[in-house]
């Protein structure tokens, strides 16, 4: 009788612990989420949609407005002047350059002087009356344009005027001008202006050039494949063909694909530092 007893007492004893263990155990599974965590990595930007449309192909040229077209103001060389204006001075059509006993010489133009030779005694004027756009353009742009050939971009004229036979420092760019007409720009703007080469593609796919990389200088172009919600899918190697300063035409994707184009701005970043 005095085991039964003591087992009961131990029992007593260790069963509302048991109980207390096992209540807590229940409560803490209570607690549990009942989610499955899947980490998936998102895209850099906003996701860029790819699909048809009708592509007219442009280059873009940044550069400064100037002028290669000089006047001359010549005086007698028996005639003693007076000089009024400086190397470097901007003039205006009818300012006086110079005076003398019988009267005065005004620029016939607006511009800037350029020279002053006193032995041979002549004023050179840089005119703004007739300015050009100078600027650079990779070969692969070169090669699609036409010199002597003329251009419409809205209501600006550009004539093609000169194309350089060398290659600049970067060792990709060549030099061009173009003769400029039909816009109010001023001598030492700098501007940047589409120009349509005259070739078109109708319903291609295309994609913004925001969206397009390579990782190497010469190498193959791909674009970050996402999902409209921005889920990564994976990179895709394509092919690009003629563009705009917005689009390009695109091979080796679908209609109706995302691209990634904060993931392509860093790519293209990386490449050009490692230049």
């Amino acid at each position: 009788m005095k085991k039964v007893a003591i087992i009961i007492g131990i029992m007593a004893v260790i069963m509302p612990v048991i109980l207390i263990t096992y209540i807590t155990y229940l409560e803490m599974e209570n607690y549990k989420t009942n989610v499955d965590f899947n980490i998936t990595e998102k895209s850099y930007g906003s996701p860029s949609l790819i699909f048809r449309k009708d592509l007219e192909e442009t280059v873009v040229i940044r550069g400064i407005i100037t002028s290669n077209t000089f006047k001359f103001v010549e005086w007698n060389n028996n005639t003693r002047v007076r000089l009024l204006v400086s190397v470097g001075q901007e003039v205006k059509k009818g300012d006086i350059l110079l005076t003398f006993s019988n009267g005065n010489v005004t620029s016939p133009v607006n511009g800037l002087i350029e020279e002053i030779n006193v032995f041979d005694n002549y004023i050179k004027i840089k005119s703004f009356e007739e300015l050009i756009l100078e600027g650079f353009l990779p070969q692969r742009d070169v090669k699609k344009l036409e010199e002597g050939k003329e251009y419409q971009v809205d209501s600006k004229k550009l004539k093609l005027q000169f194309i350089s036979n060398m290659i600049a420092e970067n060792g990709v760019d060549r030099q061009v001008s173009f003769k400029i007409e039909g816009e109010n720009l001023l001598y030492g703007q700098r501007v940047e202006i589409e120009i349509p080469t005259g070739t078109v593609y109708n319903n291609v796919l295309v994609i913004s050039r925001k969206c397009v990389y390579q990782k190497e200088k010469g190498g193959p172009y791909f674009i970050r494949r996402v999902e409209g919600n921005g889920t990564v899918i994976g990179e895709v190697e394509v092919k690009i063909g003629i563009g705009n300063k917005d689009y390009i035409s695109i091979t080796g994707v679908e209609e109706g694909w995302f691209a990634d184009p904060g993931y392509a701005e860093i790519m293209n970043v990386n490449m050009e530092n490692q230049r």
